[in-house]
């Protein structure tokens, strides 16, 4: 086929959008945002799973992908594990997402304060002063052909503590009011 053929295709018909017989496979279909720059403190128990930033995506194909992206970073004010999960309207949590102690898998939680992480001083899991910053990305098959699906990140803790979302335990003002904030991206790819 020519590529005028190709390019016609993709162009709107008369509702003014692109039809998904017309995308290529591994195409980015649309891109949805999530965004959180606030700052909270908040005490939670242990085993607690707290909200992050959340994000709709409305699936324009029926059999399509979604890449999420995610970059933020929280505090916590004891030694105690902690890490980001990734949970789905549709599938729950994303486990497979999460890869296991051997490192296998697309993401592993991120169990840095704690234990795992080791440290003396300001740097120690419970500095006041430390914020631990979180990335990743996953490819996520939804188990069906739902369209709308919500995407959250959410921190988890093993034990007592006060978490720090987009921030840390100090509240000072101006440069050292220590504040950031946390991205959500969802990429829906034609399959």
């Amino acid at each position: 086929m020519s590529n005028a053929r190709n390019i016609a295709r993709l162009l709107p018909s008369n509702t003014g959008q692109i039809t998904p017989s017309g995308v290529p496979t591994g195409s980015v279909v649309q891109v949805v945002t999530g965004y959180d720059g606030s700052y909270s403190s908040l005490s939670v128990g242990a085993g607690t799973t707290t909200n992050w930033v959340s994000a709709t995506i409305a699936r324009k194909m029926t059999n399509s992908r979604i890449l999420i992206m995610f970059s933020g970073c929280y505090g916590q004010n004891s030694s105690v594990d902690s890490g980001v999960r990734i949970n789905s309207s549709l599938d729950g949590r994303l486990t497979a997402a999460e890869g296991n102690s051997a490192g296998n898998g697309a993401m592993r939680s991120v169990y840095s304060f704690g234990t795992d992480r080791g440290g003396s001083g300001n740097w120690s899991g419970s500095s006041t002063y430390f914020m631990d910053p979180v990335s990743f990305h996953y490819l996520y098959t939804p188990s069906n052909t739902t369209s709308s699906i919500t995407i959250t990140t959410q921190i988890y803790v093993e034990g007592a503590m006060t978490i720090y979302p987009n921030g840390d335990g100090w509240r000072g003002s101006g440069e050292q009011s220590h504040n950031t904030g946390a991205h959500l991206i969802l990429m829906e790819i034609s399959a």
